[in-house]
């Protein structure tokens, strides 16, 4: 509850805090794929990865948020669902054309 209150009283901070972890996740998710296929993995071992790697790096995605200056130590935590569960989700929503780029 107390996070939720720090939230709503500091929306310039939340502002910073999610651009790293909105690059974050798409550079991860963007360097998962392509170096994945690089290296020959299936398809079914790709998204494995994918969603254990983006899915359970929180920490690593909170540190980088840290690195913005906000000194907040609530707020990244905190905001790390708001985008990591959009990001995962639309994912998933493209994993056909994954697939298909992934057969190519």
């Amino acid at each position: 509850m107390e996070k939720a209150k720090l939230v709503a009283a500091k929306p310039g901070a939340v502002g910073i805090a999610m651009v790293p972890l909105a690059l974050y996740y798409a550079i991860t998710l963007l360097f998962l794929t392509f170096f994945d296929k690089k290296i020959g993995l299936s398809y079914e071992d790709h998204m494995s990865i994918v969603f254990t790697s983006v899915g359970k790096n929180e920490g690593t995605a909170m540190a980088i948020a840290m690195t913005a200056g906000t000194g907040l130590m609530a707020i990244p935590p905190a905001i790390t669902p708001i985008l990591q569960i959009p990001f995962l989700v639309g994912y998933l929503k493209l994993a056909r054309k994954i697939k298909e780029w992934w057969k190519e």
